[in-house]
């Protein structure tokens, strides 16, 4: 039997243009999809709303407005995804062996930061509603702590070591301070860790890295040093909002980027929720752990094929599929049927 994990990806995917296949369809065909997206038009407020269904990727590179634009598309992609393999489950019943159907099961999902919101909700242990409220907070209230210049750098093919050892340089630096800020935010894959932290330091870590031969490094596309200690009054502000949540229990186990295990019924989601976002992203961990439990068939939701792109680099032997637009739903959906079917 195949066991399927969704992805969501995180901020930095936007592009421009991005939802307005779906906010523009008049097709009853991608419903589902739209539905969300008049939901948020009873939520979000004006200007918010407004900066999604512009969809231009100036705004949408702002943390206020990408953070919730990249989680409605992502989830109303979810939804017509989910859609559709209940129609070719239908029609699959009615033309074959009934048990069969059953190896199409979504058994887990994760998301890369922002996306975990969007695993909370599409697993249903959020519900749509105050999810989009939610989301839309996390994103003001994060952009709101950006008061000094930061941001995030990957750092390619280089060890978790050597990385360590030349924040430990900086740090030891005059030019280091109490407001100063450097440490690892992503772990992506064993080839890209990602830290982050003030400018002045990260300026600082690239001039090192020269000198220790570190290839390349990539400034990523966000205005700041998220899952950093920069982050904790932010979380400070945003645990209020998520003492409003009543999380659920549900049939879709979601893995944590905080700890890299799945959710129990006795974690305390809002709390790690809030940990979560001034702690690294334990991506390759959490993805090593889903292999450990079974899993081997993997489907990126959401714009980007980055997170597609990391699983195959942790492990080049298991299946992954992406759906970044609509067209790509229906080669995913006969796909995964077809490897389920000779399972």
């Amino acid at each position: 039997m195949s066991k399927i994990c969704i992805m969501f990806p995180g901020q930095g995917t936007q592009y421009d243009g991005m939802g307005k296949e779906i906010i523009c369809s008049k097709s009853c065909e991608f419903a589902e999809g739209k539905e969300i997206y008049n939901k948020a038009k009873k939520i979000l407020d004006v200007d918010t709303l407004e900066k999604v269904c512009q969809a231009n990727n100036d705004n949408l590179a702002m943390t206020r407005y990408g953070q919730i634009a990249i989680f409605l598309n992502s989830l109303s992609l979810y939804k017509i995804f989910e859609e559709k393999l209940k129609l070719y489950s239908v029609n699959y019943i009615k033309n074959n062996d009934i048990n069969s159907i059953y190896n199409m099961d979504i058994k887990a999902m994760i998301g890369l930061s922002l996306g975990e919101y969007t695993a909370l909700c599409a697993s249903k242990k959020m519900n749509v509603e105050e999810s989009i409220s939610l989301v839309e907070k996390r994103g003001q209230i994060m952009a709101a702590a950006i008061s000094e210049k930061s941001s995030m750098i990957a750092v390619m093919k280089t060890s978790e070591e050597k990385i360590k050892d030349l924040i430990n340089i900086v740090k030891k630096q005059d030019s280091y301070t109490d407001k100063s800020t450097l440490s690892i935010c992503n772990y992506n894959t064993k080839g890209q860790i990602v830290i982050g932290g003030d400018i002045k330091s990260l300026k600082s870590f690239e001039e090192l890295s020269r000198q220790y031969s570190i290839r390349r490094i990539v400034y990523l596309d966000v205005e700041g040093a998220f899952h950093t200690k920069l982050m904790f009054d932010a979380s400070e502000k945003f645990e209020k909002y998520l003492n409003e949540i009543t999380f659920k229990s549900s049939e879709i186990d979601v893995y944590s980027n905080t700890n890299s295990f799945k959710y129990t019924e006795r974690d305390d989601i809002g709390y790690m929720l809030k940990k979560h976002m001034y702690s690294p992203v334990l991506f390759e961990q959490t993805i090593n752990n889903l292999l450990r439990d079974g899993y081997d068939t993997f489907i990126e939701i959401g714009p980007g094929k980055s997170l597609t792109s990391f699983v195959k680099k942790i492990d080049k032997n298991i299946k992954v599929f992406n759906i970044e637009k609509i067209k790509d739903i229906d080669y995913v959906v006969e796909n995964i049927s077809h490897k389920c079917e000779n399972i």
